[in-house]
């Protein structure tokens, strides 16, 4: 097999660990759900304050805390902050567990993944997806950039979805799981790039940042870029496995994300 894997002294294969990252996830969910902000409004009990001008006479005031405030402005900053850090430290520290051990590990025993692995890998991109919650604005979906940002936005959301589909259906379902990986996929978009997939759902996430720009959300577009380069490094030293020589080649013709493709 490939020089790449080293097992010795690796991850426990076992269910403890599953349990582990479970944990994990439940954690960065709450971290995620703690930072919601309350819908009900808080009406404090009206007071009586003398009046200017006019002694003995008095005013009735009612003082009201709106809900439409995210509740990270109530509790304040430095919470959101360290729920935010926390929450992505948590999800990148799963990643790494699933994409460079579990997963690795599965290519290397069985040559494809498990169903196991393949529903670990779809607990990490849910995790990151739920993350989100911990910095969306209280009105989101609500778009409050002028109309250029805005429709530059839904150009990259609109070419990347666009991109992931035709790379997906180019693929198959099987194949894009990890379930086939006997035949190297060369042609169509995977002669521009060796991941379509990965570059496709990149290209939307960068249109949100720029729909709603803050940097929590490019913080969360660099998570993604993490977590996805794991998987991509995992996968590609399982294809170096079982392709050799022609996909040694394949790499030093197209990029791995963005680039120039040589000729042959």
């Amino acid at each position: 097999m490939d020089g790449n894997y080293n097992l010795q002294g690796g991850f426990i294969y076992s269910s403890r660990n599953y349990i582990v990252i479970v944990i994990l996830g439940i954690l960065s969910l709450v971290s995620g759900a703690c930072t919601q902000s309350p819908k009900q409004a808080i009406t404090a009990t009206p007071l009586e304050v003398p009046k200017e001008g006019s002694p003995g006479e008095y005013i009735n005031v009612r003082i009201q805390l709106s809900s439409d405030q995210p509740f990270s402005q109530v509790i304040g900053s430095i919470m959101l902050i360290t729920l935010y850090l926390l929450s992505a430290f948590i999800i990148l520290f799963a990643a790494f567990l699933i994409f460079r051990k579990v997963v690795r590990r599965d290519y290397y025993r069985k040559g494809r993944l498990t169903p196991i692995s393949t529903l670990l890998e779809i607990l990490v991109f849910f995790l990151f997806s739920a993350s989100a919650y911990i910095f969306v604005p209280s009105d989101w979906p609500a778009v409050h950039v002028s109309p250029i940002p805005m429709t530059i936005g839904w150009i990259f959301i609109t070419i990347g979805l666009a991109i992931m589909s035709i790379a997906m259906g180019g693929l198959g379902l099987r194949r894009s799981l990890g379930q086939e990986v006997n035949v190297l996929k060369q042609g169509g978009l995977y002669r521009i790039t060796r991941n379509p997939q990965i570059l496709g759902w990149g290209l939307a996430l960068i249109g949100l940042v720029v729909l709603w720009p803050s940097w929590y959300v490019l913080g969360w577009l660099i998570q993604y870029a993490i977590i996805t380069h794991m998987m991509a490094l995992t996968e590609e030293e399982h294809l170096h496995a079982i392709h050799g020589n022609d996909y040694a080649q394949y790499c030093r013709r197209v990029p791995r994300y963005l680039g120039i493709p040589r000729k042959p």
